[in-house]
């Protein structure tokens, strides 16, 4: 909008991505907003919707294939669709999509990554895609994966050359056809990982029995509070 006379703002342009809206940065001029899109692979004509699009004013436009990353080793048929605008400008928004589920996001002037939170027969896994900036939007550049799930934004932190989270694990039992999960055998873990998302050093079995509820990273240090449900 233009608010130049702020007794009539105008619209200037009207910008929109396929998906729901799940979140958003603003990071020097450009806002980064992401949404989750998902393929209803059932439906007769799902080829057609494959391709995330983004809308300027009314003209549609699907996302580029060179814009557009597959994590292999994922079977989701959700896309985390980002899009990069610099307000400062008046041009076209970029575009950007990862096909895996967009849970929650950490972004700062540093870096941008994306966790997925998955599972297997062992227990919960968390999935982490990491971003860099570009001129232009952001590009994928790696992945990495740890032990747990994460409480919210604040159980991560980046300082550019190090990507530190913080999970809460539960230990899975399966014996046969029977899965079973034990409270007492849940645990709390701290992961340090490099730049291509390998993990470089770990605190584990923290807190046992206990869940985390809030994670603050200050300096090098990092605040874990955990509390145990009775």
């Amino acid at each position: 909008y233009d608010i130049s006379d702020r007794k009539a703002p105008k619209l200037v342009n009207e910008y929109s991505q396929q998906g729901g809206y799940d979140n958003s940065r603003m990071i020097g001029t450009k806002l980064y907003v992401i949404s989750t899109y998902r393929v209803n692979v059932y439906n007769d004509d799902y080829r057609d919707m494959c391709i995330p699009e983004i809308t300027v004013d009314d003209t549609c436009k699907r996302i580029s294939a060179d814009c557009i990353s597959v994590i292999e080793s994922s079977e989701s048929t959700t896309y985390a669709v980002i899009t990069t605008l610099d307000i400062s400008k008046s041009g076209k928004p970029e575009g950007s999509a990862i096909l895996g589920d967009c849970g929650h996001l950490y972004a700062s002037s540093k870096g941008l990554f994306i966790c997925e939170v998955t599972g297997d027969e062992t227990g919960d896994l968390t999935k982490i895609y990491r971003f860099e900036y570009t001129d232009s939007g952001v590009k994928h550049v790696a992945e990495g994966a740890v032990n747990g799930y994460i409480n919210n934004q604040f159980s991560m932190s980046y300082d550019g050359e190090y990507f530190r989270i913080a999970t809460t694990f539960n230990k899975v039992t399966v014996d046969g056809d029977s899965v079973s999960m034990n409270v007492d055998d849940r645990v709390n873990n701290l992961y340090i990982l490099n730049n291509t998302m390998q993990i470089v050093g770990k605190v584990e079995d923290l807190a046992k029995g206990e869940l985390i509820e809030s994670v603050r990273f200050v300096g090098n240090m990092a605040y874990v509070v955990t509390f145990r449900q009775t």
